[in-house]
């Protein structure tokens, strides 16, 4: 627990001296992750973000995500996102892509929140795949799934 905040304390540093946004999730984030610092351009059109999603014993999950956003800063916005899931047991590595749509809304000029919704798949294996399953560590084409993520803003 005291590396998290350790962690924490250095994103929100970084951002606060590059004028960047950091975001955590409530609900992981298909674009975001868990926690993730992001940088604007174009007029805040375009967003680019690093992120950390999960960490078990199972596996480690690190990525990178872009997104437009049609109206600005605040509003709707289509990302993708790749996470690379790095196995702890003897599977193979893989990617896992996202591709989706949010909305977000900044309230104050340090905090907003945001909602998303995403086409997941995942590659690897020599193949394409539609479903992991985390219990097992596994990729199958059993079924879709479309995660949701909500979170919290904090632009500096």
């Amino acid at each position: 627990m005291k590396k998290l905040f350790i962690l924490i304390a250095c994103v929100l540093s970084l951002s606060y001296s590059f004028d960047l946004e950091v975001s955590a999730s409530v609900i992981a984030s298909p674009d975001r992750g868990a926690l993730s610092v992001a940088n604007y351009f174009g007029n805040k059109s375009i967003s680019t973000n690093i992120h950390f999603s999960t960490v078990n014993e199972s596996h480690l999950m690190l990525g990178a995500g872009i997104a437009y956003h049609f109206l600005g800063y605040n509003g709707p916005y289509a990302f993708h996102s790749s996470d690379w899931m790095i196995s702890m047991g003897e599977e193979a590595h893989f990617w896992q892509l996202d591709f989706g749509l949010g909305y977000q809304y900044a309230f104050f000029k340090h905090f907003g929140v945001y909602v998303e919704v995403a086409y997941e798949f995942y590659a690897g294996n020599g193949g394409y795949y539609t479903l992991y399953n985390s219990e097992d560590g596994s990729l199958s084409n059993d079924g879709l799934y479309f995660p949701l993520g909500i979170g919290l803003l904090f632009p500096f």
